[in-house]
């Protein structure tokens, strides 16, 4: 059974026994997408004080975007989108707009958006088809030619790769990514809202892993590969981890997924030298 400091155990509770409290809601979970919507206002900071936040993330990748709602309406929506187990990847911020869930693609595509004002058809798109499992999408509304309609909605698909992560219109074209100031400005609400989008339940070691234990006394886990993006949680020498990353490896890090007694995954970036890989 793997040993776990007390402070390192409370840095864990903090994320797996989330959704045992009223902090948050959630997850609500369907074709791998998670929802979770935040109650608390204390873990809502800038650029989204006293809006309605909340976050949505793939189970099947590291897309994840926190939507803040102010009580003025959709149009002032602010949607940033980037990858959580990438921190090198591009972000993203969708102004306007609504996250959309998958259960709701089939009424839309047939029918259109529902907002204040009815149903609402969809704007021409190229590009457009439904979104595949754990596929994050996002409608924005644009003026319209039609004397029925004034405005449309676009669809905007969130792409991750396995190094990168895109937003893509359903008129074949790219969202342009935020730079590094406007994504700093999300970076305290990124952090905050960290230990609420986790894969919901740990599932059986992929058979592409690599199991590892933690060969450090200490070793911390960080939000992102870079040791200024350190989370409150560390684990000690003896550990039990998957490595479901090794990309940057070369560079030091990897992606790992730590087991709670619970069943809970908590996946975290790791320093390789803290770690003993077993390379199959």
């Amino acid at each position: 059974m793997s040993r776990i400091s007390r402070l390192a155990l409370l840095g864990l509770i903090c994320s797996v026994a989330a959704w045992a409290d009223d902090r948050v809601s959630g997850p609500d979970c369907s074709a791998n997408v998670c929802v979770v919507n935040v109650l608390d206002n204390s873990l809502i900071l800038g650029p989204c004080t006293g809006d309605a936040v909340l976050v949505a993330y793939s189970t099947t990748s590291g897309a994840t975007l926190i939507q803040c709602s102010p009580s003025s309406g959709n149009e002032d929506n602010r949607t940033f989108v980037f990858d959580r187990l990438n921190g090198g990847a591009k972000s993203f911020e969708v102004q306007g707009g609504r996250f959309l869930r998958p259960t709701g693609w089939d009424q839309v595509e047939r029918e259109g958006v529902r907002d204040v004002f009815g149903l609402v058809p969809l704007c021409p798109g190229t590009k457009r088809a439904a979104p595949g499992a754990g596929e994050l999408i996002l409608v924005e509304k644009h003026p319209s030619d039609s004397d029925e309609h004034p405005y449309c909605y676009s669809v905007d698909y969130v792409v991750a790769g396995s190094s990168s992560l895109t937003v893509q219109s359903d008129d074949g074209k790219e969202l342009a990514p935020l730079s590094e100031q406007g994504s700093r400005e999300w970076t305290p609400l990124r952090q905050k809202l960290a230990p609420y989008s986790v894969a919901a339940k740990a599932s059986q070691p992929a058979k592409t892993g690599k199991a590892a234990s933690v060969s450090s006394a200490k070793a911390l886990l960080y939000l992102t590969p870079s040791k200024t993006d350190a989370s409150k949680m560390y684990l000690i020498k003896g550990d039990q981890v998957e490595v479901i990353d090794d990309s940057k490896l070369s560079q030091g890090w990897c992606m790992i997924r730590y087991v709670t007694k619970t069943g809970k995954a908590i996946e975290r970036w790791a320093l390789a030298e803290d770690l003993e890989i077993q390379h199959k």
